[in-house]
């Protein structure tokens, strides 16, 4: 072989590595992003609260919807796709995003009204579908669940690294059920232990995936 053909084939075999190299940061990067968005819907909740005091309504109503909808679901998208080619369960994310607007939907009716005692989504919601206590509980399990199915959806990989996420998210879907099997026969009691734990759980979810994000590797 000719010795500049040579030289030239040695360049491009080192350029392809450093361009392999550096799609494999860019997955890393987007992957430990896309659960970084995630974590704020667990979060959201909190966030809103601890600045609740210092926001009108008017400010309010949006950073509550930026935070439990907006940002996790591009989070999720992005998340999803990104693990599609070395997860076969990638579609398990899938409830998880789709319980994301019911879910904002009730977090605005509940915790907006007790904050502001006014509502957003209660202006609009004339036949009084949020205000029932068997609707808001079947959000909040399918919203549980579906945060246990979503840890699971990971790539083998990172199975382990899921695992305290998994175990919180199982645990705040075993306390909405109970709750809601205790609870619904005598009204919808927000002040119950059990509603307590499954925030703390749901809290805990948060911090625990944001943790794992930023161990997190896509392979």
């Amino acid at each position: 072989m000719h010795p500049l053909y040579d030289k030239l084939g040695r360049y491009l075999y080192n350029k392809f590595k450093e361009y392999a190299k550096f799609m494999k940061r860019m997955s890393i990067n987007k992957a430990k992003l896309s659960l970084l968005l995630i974590t704020s819907t667990f979060l959201s909740v909190l966030i809103t609260f601890l600045f609740s005091e210092l926001l009108t309504f008017s400010v309010y109503i949006p950073l509550l919807y930026i935070f439990s909808l907006f940002l996790p679901a591009f989070g999720l998208l992005f998340f999803l796709d990104s693990i599609r080619a070395v997860s076969g369960r990638w579609y398990w994310g899938i409830p998880l995003l789709t319980s994301l607007i019911p879910m904002t939907l009730l977090r605005d009716s509940m915790f907006t009204s007790m904050l502001y005692s006014r509502s957003f989504m209660l202006s609009f919601d004339s036949w009084g579908i949020f205000g029932s206590a068997y609707t808001r509980a079947s959000i909040m399990i399918f919203y549980s669940l579906g945060s246990v199915f979503f840890c699971l959806s990971v790539p083998q990989a990172n199975k382990n690294k899921m695992l305290m996420p998994s175990t919180f998210a199982i645990l705040a879907s075993i306390a909405i059920i109970t709750f809601s099997m205790d609870s619904l026969s005598a009204g919808f009691l927000a002040e119950s232990n059990l509603f307590g734990l499954y925030i703390i759980f749901t809290l805990l979810l948060g911090l625990s995936l944001m943790s794992m994000a930023i161990h997190y590797n896509p392979e």
